[in-house]
């Protein structure tokens, strides 16, 4: 700011009112001071109340700075770490490569001789494939020759249809009546009689020779049988003859025997004392 200036007055040639004068100029350069330097002290007043709140905002971010700076230091230490783990298991893969460069050279080596060993394959079925062609055109030939023949061969081959479908029928016929005398012989077959082991009725208990056969013919002429009873000690048989109606009794038979009944024409009948 400029002082202020006065204007510029011829003292009065009298003495008191130079005086005067010079009072009032000194007066008025005093005033004007006073108002520069108050303009001056409330600027400066106002620069250091800006200064003090620009401070508390800088040191508040240099607060937050400080906090970011601990959290930037400690995801670099993390970084680290994880660049020395990358680092180690690069090492790692390096050694696997290396090993794996040595397999595949072996593999190579392996694969070029398959592909040796299949272009040999190749070429014998090249080989193998022009011998059956060679095949093929004299089949073709000799089925030329044949077809030529073929028409008096299908005349040949109905009539043997006809033949087979004839035979055909007599042979389910003939199987029918097979089957018929299969079941015939079967039954005929059969012993005539019906028998039964039963606990003879003077024994309290099941003990040692505690049961009896029965045997009832069915036949109308007399019936020759042979009974054996196998057991754990001895075997025994008896021959009988049976008349019709009547019954024919074997005892002294002991639990877990094989009696078996048989006849001459006849399939045998076995049954096991219980």
């Amino acid at each position: 700011m400029n002082e202020p200036t006065t204007p510029h007055q011829e003292p009065p040639k009298r003495g008191s009112s130079y005086c005067l004068w010079i009072l009032s100029v000194c007066m008025v350069v005093a005033a004007a001071a006073a108002i520069f330097y108050a303009l001056r002290v409330q600027k400066l007043n106002s620069q250091v109340a800006g200064a003090d709140s620009n401070l508390a905002a800088a040191n508040a971010e240099n607060s937050q700075l400080q906090a970011e700076l601990a959290k930037a230091k400690m995801a670099c230490t993390d970084l680290q770490s994880q660049l020395d783990a990358a680092k180690s298991a690069c090492g790692q893969i390096q050694m696997q490569l290396d090993r794996t460069s040595g397999q595949k050279s072996a593999v190579l080596a392996q694969l070029e001789k398959e592909k040796a060993q299949s272009a040999r394959q190749a070429s014998e079925l090249e080989m193998q494939v022009d011998k059956a062609n060679i095949r093929i055109a004299e089949i073709k030939g000799k089925l030329n020759r044949v077809t030529d023949g073929s028409a008096h061969l299908v005349a040949q081959l109905d009539e043997a249809k006809g033949q087979v479908t004839d035979l055909k029928a007599q042979l389910q016929k003939t199987q029918a009546d097979l089957l018929k005398l299969q079941v015939f012989v079967q039954k005929a077959r059969h012993l005539p009689v019906t028998a039964s082991i039963v606990r003879d009725a003077w024994v309290a208990s099941a003990t040692a020779h505690g049961y009896s056969l029965q045997v009832h013919s069915l036949q109308t002429e007399p019936l020759k049988v042979e009974v054996t009873v196998t057991g754990t000690e001895r075997t025994r048989t008896e021959t009988s003859v049976i008349s019709y109606g009547e019954t024919l009794k074997v005892g002294k038979i002991s639990t877990g025997d094989k009696v078996t009944i048989s006849s001459e024409g006849f399939d045998p009948l076995v049954l096991t004392a219980p």
